[in-house]
């Protein structure tokens, strides 16, 4: 584990609250395990705000939770246990600990039957202040999705002193992807945090983007939902 003063210099940096600096730490540690579970490596495709923090951008906002299309969804138990599984991972190779027994897995609705969406949440103890003090990661899952361009095997940002162990790759969106949801969801639910990221990645131009692929998948995206 990290000493505590690592995640307090890079809250005070940053401007923000310490405990989005040990969350967006342990999200990262937690892609890690994503990416060497044998099941969920295959099956979890990295989305939204945390799949242009941890991927794409190391300058752009923290983001509350993380977010995958599914490409194959189990029942709640079956991937309740792999959660913990990942957990377990986790503590054993970085020391945070998580209370294995609070882990919740539930489904949630979508518009149809065929489709399912389960959200997830592990806790662990807080490590840079007051350990005292449990958080969380929310884990939002869903297969009611059009995945439209290729998803590539990107490896992960992880800003952090021990970032050498965390050396591999997950299953993501490709830039085009993620802006053509964002630009979606802004017009479907107008929240600030959609905005800000389009605007990140437009102005960004660290990674190339195909205007005409990007229109192309907005409207079937928009057509789709």
């Amino acid at each position: 584990m990290l000493e505590s003063r690592v995640f307090k210099e890079i809250a005070i940096r940053d401007g923000v609250p310490l405990p989005y600096v040990e969350k967006d730490y342990v999200m990262g540690w937690l892609l890690w395990a994503i990416s060497n579970d044998p099941i969920l490596s295959g099956w979890l495709v990295l989305k939204g705000g945390n799949c242009l923090r941890k991927i794409y951008f190391t300058d752009t906002r923290f983001s509350d939770d993380l977010d995958f299309t599914a490409l194959h969804l189990d029942t709640e138990t079956v991937f309740r246990q792999r959660l913990n599984s990942i957990c377990d991972a986790v503590s054993g190779v970085s020391g945070i600990e998580f209370d294995r027994n609070r882990t919740t897995v539930v489904e949630k609705e979508t518009p149809f039957s065929e489709f399912k969406a389960l959200d997830g949440r592990v806790y662990f103890k807080g490590f840079a202040d007051d350990a005292s003090v449990t958080m969380r990661v929310k884990f939002d899952v869903s297969d009611f999705e059009k995945i439209i361009l290729p998803t590539p095997r990107l490896p992960i940002i992880h800003p952090y002193e021990d970032a050498d162990k965390l050396a591999t790759s997950v299953l993501t969106y490709s830039l085009e992807e993620v802006l053509a949801e964002k630009l979606r969801s802004w017009i479907q639910r107008t929240r600030p945090r959609d905005l800000f990221d389009v605007v990140k990645i437009i102005q960004n131009h660290a990674v190339p983007i195909s205007k005409k692929q990007l229109l192309s998948v907005f409207l079937r995206k928009t057509i789709f939902k």
